[in-house]
């Protein structure tokens, strides 16, 4: 069906962000410049589909976001263009994703208005420089190292993954219903490391330095 459409529409070029599956021959072969996909982080590393998981999981901050022709591989294409996007612990994955989505926007926009002056300089991704792959996840997958990890990377990494996974169980009332993550603060927890706590109202998760506040739609 892609395809198809591609054949009527007959662009010269293909923008990409965000695809969650892989193209095929077929179908890059199809604008006479090819695809160019716009992905959130510094290719090689985080090559996949949640790349912005990851990135928090490991608790990189020095990210980026990179302009690439697609190949048949995944995320293995050349580069046309890249750039640092440096994130605040904490940054909340929205705000991180309109960043990524205004830088991302600037370098698309160049690496086309290059394709088109026939001035575009484009490198092979280094396999030496490659890291972890940005698999997918599950809901119910747990990552947090609760005894090891500090309370800090643990608001950083909730603040930036919790629309796709719960990082802590719920009483039957709370089931269901998605949450956001709030501030962090140090300090008695009043509770187990990882456990949901409430007081005057509000919920919180525990930490052994401090809580996390948690907030329910």
């Amino acid at each position: 069906m892609l395809k198809a459409l591609l054949d009527r529409a007959r662009p010269d070029i293909i923008c990409i962000a965000s695809l969650g599956f892989l193209l095929d021959a077929d179908v890059l072969s199809v604008a006479r410049w090819g695809a160019y996909n716009l992905h959130p982080s510094l290719l090689p590393r985080y090559r996949g589909p949640f790349p912005w998981f990851w990135q928090y999981h490991d608790f990189v901050r020095d990210t980026g976001v990179t302009v690439h022709r697609l190949d048949v591989g995944e995320d293995t294409g050349p580069i046309a263009a890249q750039a640092p996007l440096n994130l605040e612990v904490g940054t909340d994955i929205r705000d991180a994703m309109n960043l990524a989505g205004t830088l991302g926007g600037h370098l698309m926009r160049k690496a086309l208005d290059d394709v088109q002056d026939e001035a575009a300089v484009l490198w092979d991704q280094d396999p030496a420089e490659g890291g972890p792959r940005a698999r997918r996840v599950r809901r119910d997958e747990r990552f947090i190292h609760w005894d090891t990890w500090s309370l800090e990377r643990v608001w950083h990494f909730m603040r930036g993954t919790y629309p796709w996974v719960d990082h802590f169980d719920r009483p039957d009332a709370l089931r269901g219903r998605s949450y956001a993550v709030g501030g962090m603060s140090y300090g008695e927890p009043g509770g187990l490391p990882g456990t949901l706590v409430s007081a005057d109202g509000k919920f919180f998760v525990a930490h052994a330095e401090g809580h996390i506040r948690v907030f329910f739609k």
